[in-house]
C-alpha cells in the first residue's frame, strides 16, 4: 500500500513539474522585455542607414536597396524583428516557456548577424560611398543585446514552484529508498525466523558433518 503510494505521488510530482515548466515566472525581468521590444519597434521607424528605414529594410523595399543594404543586415533586421518583436511578445502576454525557448535562440542569432550587418554597413561606407549605421540600425542592436540578456535570465534559470516540486521529489526518492531498506530487512528477519528454513538448515548441517 505505502510502495504504490509512494510511487503515485512522485508520478503526482513528475506531472506538475512538468506544467511548471510550460511557464516562466517573468517577475522584474518583463521590463527588460517590453524595453527591448519598445526599442526595436522604434529602431524600425527612424533611419537605417540613409534615407532608408528600419520597416524598409524588413519588407525589402526598393528604398533599402538604394541606400546599399546588404544581405546581412536584412538576415538581422528580419530575425530581430521575429525575436524582439513577434516572440517577445507572445511571451510577455503568455509567460510560455517555449516562446521565451524560440525568442532566445532567434535573438542568439540576431546578435551574431548584427556583427556582420555592422562590419558589412561600415564597408559599404567606405567603399561604396554609401551611408553609415544610422540611428534606427543601432537602436535594433541595442534592443536585442537587452532581449538575449533578459531571455538568458530567464531559460538558464528556474522558478520558486519548480525548485519546491524538485525539493519534494528528492524528498520522496529518499523516503523510498529508506522503505526499500526497511522492507529488505523485515524480509530478512522474517526468513531467519521461519521455522521451515531453520529445519532445512539443520539438516544441510547434519549431512555435511555425515560426510566428513
Amino acid at each position: 500500500m505505502s510502495e504504490s503510494s509512494g510511487s503515485a505521488t512522485e508520478q503526482e510530482l513528475r506531472i506538475k513539474e512538468i506544467q511548471a515548466a510550460r511557464f516562466v515566472h517573468v517577475g522584474r525581468i518583463q521590463w527588460l522585455l517590453i524595453g527591448a521590444w519598445t526599442l526595436f519597434a522604434v529602431g524600425l521607424v527612424l533611419p537605417h542607414s540613409g534615407n532608408a528605414q528600419g520597416w524598409q529594410v524588413l519588407t525589402f523595399s526598393s528604398a533599402a536597396a538604394d541606400s546599399g543594404v546588404k544581405l546581412a543586415e536584412y538576415i538581422f533586421v528580419l530575425i530581430g524583428f521575429i525575436a524582439a518583436i513577434v516572440c517577445n511578445l507572445f511571451l510577455i502576454l503568455t509567460r510560455r516557456t517555449v516562446a521565451a525557448n524560440i525568442g532566445f535562440l532567434l535573438s542568439g542569432i540576431a546578435l551574431l548577424m548584427s556583427l556582420f550587418a555592422m562590419w558589412m554597413r561600415l564597408q559599404s561606407k567606405e567603399n561604396e560611398g554609401f551611408s553609415g549605421i544610422g540611428i534606427g540600425f543601432g537602436i535594433e542592436i541595442l534592443a536585442v543585446v537587452v532581449l538575449v540578456y533578459a531571455l538568458s535570465a530567464l531559460v538558464f534559470s528556474k522558478s520558486e514552484e519548480q525548485r519546491q516540486i524538485e525539493h519534494l521529489r528528492a524528498t520522496t526518492e529518499v523516503t523510498d529508498e529508506v522503505a526499500c531498506v526497511q522492507r529488505d530487512l523485515q524480509n530478512q528477519r522474517r526468513g531467519e525466523n521461519n521455522p521451515l528454513l531453520v529445519d532445512n538448515r539443520r539438516r544441510q548441517a547434519a549431512e555435511k558433518r555425515r560426510s566428513k
